[in-house]
């Protein structure tokens, strides 16, 4: 009977590596580290990636990034709309993929990356972890086929991110923050 169980148990274990993860509660990322998400055909998401990226930003992300950094107005409940037109059209994002990244900017910054390549946007929660203490954060819309970003002006341990969900959202609507 034992025999049974260890070949059943190592039959279960082989399928799920052979087939991408879907995202059970939520996706947990440390500095450094990035994860690619798609939605399969019933609207739930799945990780299909994960990599160890740079802990610097990319060209790209810094230009990203713009005034935030330094901006008073990006903390808190408040949004500040970082990247504009030109940057957009210049640098497009993966269609039907979402990319989360999240980086370290020298001294004490960190920032969530975010290429949405869906035609919807994405809405998300997410809970920080500083100091081993967690507590949720305020996160904005991510508008369909565009880049976002999260700022934070201190370092953080890890990220969690849960309850991603496309959502219908048009140019000239209101980018929800909560």
């Amino acid at each position: 009977m034992r025999k049974v169980l260890a070949i059943a148990a190592f039959a279960a274990l082989a399928a799920c590596a052979s087939t991408p993860a879907a995202a059970p509660s939520g996706v947990s990322l440390a500095p450094g580290e990035g994860v690619t998400v798609e939605f399969d055909p019933a609207g739930g998401p799945r990780i299909v990636a994960r990599t160890d990226r740079p802990a610097s930003l990319s060209d790209r992300e810094r230009d990203m990034l713009g005034g935030v950094r330094d901006n008073p107005a990006a903390m808190g409940a408040n949004s500040v709309r970082v990247a504009g037109d030109g940057y957009v059209a210049s640098q497009p994002v993966t269609h039907n993929r979402i990319e989360f990244r999240l980086l370290v900017v020298p001294p004490h910054d960190t920032v969530l990356m975010i290429d949405n390549g869906y035609e919807q946007g994405l809405i998300y929660r997410a809970a920080i972890l500083v100091n081993d203490r967690s507590t949720p954060t305020d996160v904005c819309l991510v508008m369909p086929s565009r880049h976002g970003v999260e700022h934070w002006p201190y370092l953080i341990d890890h990220i969690e991110l849960s309850d991603l969900t496309l959502r219908p959202w048009r140019d000239g609507d209101a980018v929800p923050c909560e």
